[in-house]
């Protein structure tokens, strides 16, 4: 063979043996099936949190006086109280929140607000159920308050009104619910107090031949009689008019004006169904008489309308007698009782007053709202007084007289 057919096969082994290759290659880039695969470890997936479910949390932290935080709960206090009705004398408080020790404290009604209190029972610090209190059931009215306080003095000791037990506030108010009880006890009979019979009358002018008694209070039916004066004592009788059992107030008495003195007595007599000796539908012997003496109060007759309207002549029945202080002024301004009684004043005003003799007989010093000053009349006389921070002895700015008779 020639040189020249041995390079053309040369070329051919070339071939062949490139596409044996491409063959190789081909078949390598085809899709066998997939080898079974060992099984593996493969690491846990991380759970993913409920997207509707509510994060359970640390209690919120709360301020403490450093400015740090500390983690503790609020406590809200509360009282949860329903309407009920009185079991042996207890009330039951559904739940009592409080923050601390404290009290829970029972309160009646009075002026449509929490009055006196009628009972109490210690309560701890939290949640309390079915808290039981014992109260007075005379006290009890058909609405009454649960009311919280702390226990802020000795622990376990009720230390209130006066110390540091106090009712306790949420957002400036006193957390005490009003509630309805019923099953309350019939309440007893309001006694009806004894009639302490008197006379109040003022000097006055005679008018249209009739004279006129402010007020007569008779402990049953009576008489209002008129008396001229007799050597300073109580005479014949000059007019009547009859009064009812209680106060009766401006009783018009026609008087018989041949017979009138200018000092006249105006007496309290009993309606006992005596004789009428006299013709004026009374018995002149029956006067009214409280412990031993008879029920008669001077006035006098004046000659103009200058009647000195304040000027009341008050004759107390018993051995006592009040003076009122109010507004600035004692009423009566003018008060007749017999020697013995202890007249009581009273200070009715917002403003200090003193009952203060002109002569110095006496001194109530001064009177707050409420308080009250006695002093009992020995001696006969008459004895003017006044108020030293509004008036002055003589019958300047808020005085007035008392007039002790035999």
């Amino acid at each position: 063979m020639n040189s020249s057919t041995k390079r053309s096969i040369r070329p051919s082994a070339w071939i062949v043996g490139l596409l044996l290759v491409v063959t190789a290659v081909a078949t390598a880039c085809g899709t066998p099936a997939a080898p079974a695969m060992e099984p593996t470890d493969m690491p846990a997936a991380t759970a993913m949190p409920d997207p509707t479910a509510t994060p359970v949390t640390d209690a919120m932290p709360v301020p403490d006086e450093s400015g740090e935080g500390v983690d503790e709960m609020v406590v809200v206090p509360t009282v949860t109280v329903m309407d009920q009705e009185l079991m042996s004398n207890t009330v039951a408080i559904a739940e009592v929140v409080s923050e601390g020790a404290g009290w829970l404290v029972i309160h009646a009604q009075a002026d449509g607000r929490p009055g006196p209190i009628l009972g109490y029972t210690p309560v701890a610090d939290g949640s309390n159920a079915n808290v039981m209190v014992e109260i007075d059931p005379t006290g009890a009215t058909e609405t009454l308050y649960a009311m919280l306080h702390t226990d802020g003095g000795a622990m376990g000791t009720w230390e209130f009104p006066g110390g540091p037990d106090t009712p306790v506030s949420v957002d400036g108010m006193v957390v005490t619910p009003p509630f309805m009880v019923t099953g309350l006890p019939a309440a007893a009979p309001t006694p009806v107090p004894p009639i302490t019979p008197s006379v109040t009358v003022t000097d006055q002018e005679i008018v249209n031949g009739t004279v006129t008694v402010a007020e007569v209070v008779s402990d049953g039916t009576g008489w209002m009689v008129i008396h001229a004066d007799a050597g300073g004592e109580p005479g014949q009788g000059v007019g009547v008019s009859p009064v009812a059992d209680g106060v009766n107030t401006n009783v018009v008495v026609e008087i018989d004006l041949t017979e009138a003195t200018e000092t006249l007595y105006a007496m309290l007599h009993t309606d006992a169904g005596g004789v009428d000796t006299m013709g004026m539908g009374y018995d002149p012997e029956d006067p009214l008489r409280s412990e031993g003496q008879v029920m008669t109060v001077p006035f006098k007759v004046l000659a103009s309308n200058e009647a000195a309207i304040e000027d009341v002549t008050v004759l107390a029945a018993s051995g006592e007698a009040e003076i009122e202080i109010e507004d600035f002024k004692f009423g009566p301004s003018t008060l007749t009782i017999r020697v013995g009684t202890t007249v009581k004043w009273s200070n009715k005003d917002e403003a200090p007053h003193t009952a203060t003799s002109d002569t110095g007989v006496w001194d109530s010093g001064t009177l707050v709202k409420g308080d009250d000053f006695f002093f009992t009349f020995n001696e006969p006389g008459v004895f003017p007084y006044y108020c030293i921070p509004h008036g002055a002895p003589g019958g300047v700015g808020m005085s007035a007289t008392i007039i002790v008779i035999q």
